[in-house]
């Protein structure tokens, strides 16, 4: 870890054998590299001068993966990268928190698999999966939009102890946006027809380390309101070592939410 940044980067072995059976499974290695949030235009100035691009900033994950698996004496090796960036800019217009986000997600692989039917003489079908030695790389996305704000309430009792009581009231609202990566358009998935003339769909990278596209287009609103309520305690005039304290009471957050792309 390096302080000053607050990069990160580790390295893993790990290895699992089976003494019956001889089974063998291993990472050798996994690697990881995180680099921190960083804001690339951002200025001296103080956090009440700053323009609006100065609040952009990014943060990226780099993993590396190569798994070993020898079982009854067949191995099977299977290696990714993956790349993670994520970005986000958080304005405040007005008494409002802004936050739109995007997050780029990009897997490469050296394998794929290939599936396809063949006839059955006793009836039905046989699904035959295959490795396809092939460099390809899974690039997908997502976007969202979360708006927030925060007021408070105040309650004076000053009787029994008890100066005040504060209730500190959160809403948010969020939405997030992912398209459906399983249509052709995409080439992440393919398709066999059965005897029956059905058509299946099946992901391609569905044994690689880090799996490959989701399938199903998501369209999430989500609404919360978080509740803080908190109480300040008088100080006791008789006694001079007697201080102000804040209790919290009770802190209680409601939310909800849809998919408005689902059945």
């Amino acid at each position: 870890t390096w302080d000053e940044s607050g990069n990160s980067a580790s390295i893993n072995y790990n290895r699992r054998q089976v003494l019956e059976t001889n089974d063998i499974y291993e990472v050798l290695p996994s690697a990881l590299f995180k680099l921190a949030q960083s804001y690339p235009f951002r200025s001296n100035s103080s956090e009440a001068d700053r323009t609006w691009y100065e609040l952009f900033g990014y943060s990226y994950t780099g993993q590396f993966q190569n798994q070993r698996n020898k079982t009854g004496g067949i191995l099977d090796e299977r290696l990714g990268l993956q790349h993670s960036i994520t970005s986000d800019l958080s304005p405040k217009i007005g008494y409002f928190t802004v936050s739109p986000r995007v997050r780029l997600d990009s897997k490469w692989y050296n394998e794929q698999i290939e599936q396809f039917v063949v006839p059955s003489y006793s009836g039905g079908d046989s699904v035959v999966t295959q490795d396809k030695k092939q460099l390809s790389a899974v690039n997908t996305f997502d976007v969202g939009l979360n708006a927030s704000t925060k007021f408070y309430g105040m309650f004076n009792i000053n009787s029994l102890g008890i100066n005040a009581i504060r209730h500190t009231v959160t809403p948010n609202i969020s939405y997030n946006y992912r398209p459906d990566f399983s249509q052709p358009g995409w080439g992440y998935y393919g398709q066999y027809t059965k005897s029956d003339g059905s058509v299946v769909r099946y992901n391609k990278y569905q044994r690689e380390v880090y799996g490959g596209a989701d399938a199903g287009e998501q369209q999430n609103i989500n609404f919360s309101v978080g509740n803080n309520f908190e109480m300040k305690t008088t100080v006791d005039p008789t006694d001079t070592t007697s201080k102000e304290n804040k209790i919290q009471l009770l802190n209680l957050t409601v939310g909800t939410g849809y998919n408005f792309a689902a059945d």
